[in-house]
Parts: C-alpha cells; structure tokens; sequence
C-alpha cells in the first residue's frame, strides 16, 4: 500500500486489489439508497423455477425472449452481483433441464409446499448470512427496488416490496437464512402461504411505486416481448 492508503486502510468495509489489468471486484455490486452507499456482500441469490407453469402453457424458465432464454437472462444479470446463484427446482427429474444453466442446481427438500419449498431449499444451502429470492416469471431485475429492500435486510428476517394497490412480493426478496428454523416450522404446521409466512416473522414491507412484472399466461409474455424489443430499437 502506499503511505497515504495505509492510513485509511483500517476505516475501510472492503479493499479491493487491482494488478493492472482489472480488478477483484464487480461494480455491479455497488448501490445507493437513502443517500447510502451499499456492498452488497454475505448475500446469495436463488431464482425459483419449480412451479408448473400451468397458465402459461409450458415451461416459464425456457421461454424465448428476443431469442434467449428467461432463465439465461436472470442468470447473466445477477451473476455480477450475488456470490453465487441457486436454481430451485421441484425434484430430480428436471436437472437434466437445467445442465448448462449458470447456477447451481438444488431441488426441494420438502416437496409439496409450493414456493416456500424453493426458500427452505435455498436457505438450507447458502453459506452466506443473505438470501434474494427472485421468481423465473419475473423478467426484470429492478436495481432501485432491490436496494432499497437490501438497505434493511440485516434488522429483519425478511424484506419484500409492497406496491401502492397493497400487493406484496414475497417471490421478490431478501430473507436472512436464520429464519431457516421459522419457515421449517411454519411448513410442518401445514400452511404454504408465502404472505401468511411473512405475517409470522419480523418481515419489513417496502412500499414500491411500481409494479414487478409477472409473465403468467401467453397474453402477459407477448405484451413483455413487444416491450422488451420497443426498449432496445
């Protein structure tokens, strides 16, 4: 270090090293909320992509999107941000799917309890103290809402957006894995209800002033696409 970097060294969250050529460090994993800088570290990212896609007609996950796939594109935009991404399926039967997708694959351990089965597995896996929970049908990694969920994740077990109509997104959040033991027992009881779950704990609702888009049937993705390429024209 040089003189003047060695002063400050010890005041620091992170230090990043550099050997010329590049850095150590994603910039992507740099935010602001609240007129806060945030680093987004400890936290792991799991994209749940088990449910039956019974609207839509097929498989959401592989759904073509300007010619690639909605889960490569969730996989690309978060890689850069998350220390590792989880891919949620139901069972064994469907890795094969999912060979040459960019995360790991885990699969519920509790089969049968609809989304928070995905949570539990993922909770159960992560090293990290963080986990962001994003659905397959939801296309767009929303930074702003995502920060501003982050900004409150280590005083809560978990943080999830509420729009202005009073929908919640609990498929959209950050939950800490020590409520690990809290959805296991929220699951034996025999209540699947993500809204009802987040009910039960210490859950931060962050009012949002926008809506989280879900592709659930044909009629939602062909409305995405035609956005999608409007956007990119």
């Amino acid at each position: 270090y040089k003189p003047s970097a060695e002063e400050v060294k010890s005041n620091a969250d992170y230090v990043i090293y550099s050997d010329k050529s590049g850095v150590d460090f994603s910039i992507d994993r740099i935010g602001v909320c609240n007129k806060s800088w945030l680093f987004i570290d400890d936290t792991e990212a799991v994209i749940l992509a088990g449910g039956t896609s019974s609207r839509m007609g097929r498989d959401k996950c592989f759904l073509d999107i300007h010619n690639r796939s909605l889960i490569d594109i969730k996989t690309e935009v978060l890689k850069n941000i998350f220390g590792s991404i989880l891919i949620s399926i139901a069972d064994e039967s469907q890795v094969a799917l999912y060979e040459k997708v960019n995360g790991q694959v885990v699969y519920d351990r509790l089969p049968g309890c609809g989304p928070l089965s995905g949570i539990e597995s993922a909770l159960s896996h992560i090293k990290s103290n963080y986990l962001f929970v994003t659905a397959c049908d939801m296309p767009d990694f929303d930074e702003e809402i995502f920060y501003s969920l982050f900004y409150y994740c280590k005083d809560y077990d978990a943080v999830v957006p509420k729009n202005l109509n009073g929908r919640v997104e609990p498929l959209f959040g950050v939950y800490q894995k020590s409520c690990l033991e809290k959805l296991r027992r929220f699951l034996r009881s025999g209540n699947y209800s993500a809204t009802d779950f987040l009910r039960s704990i210490n859950t931060k609702y962050v009012l949002i002033e926008k809506n989280i888009i879900n592709l659930n049937t044909p009629e939602n993705l062909e409305r995405y696409i035609h956005s999608y390429m409007g956007i990119r024209q």
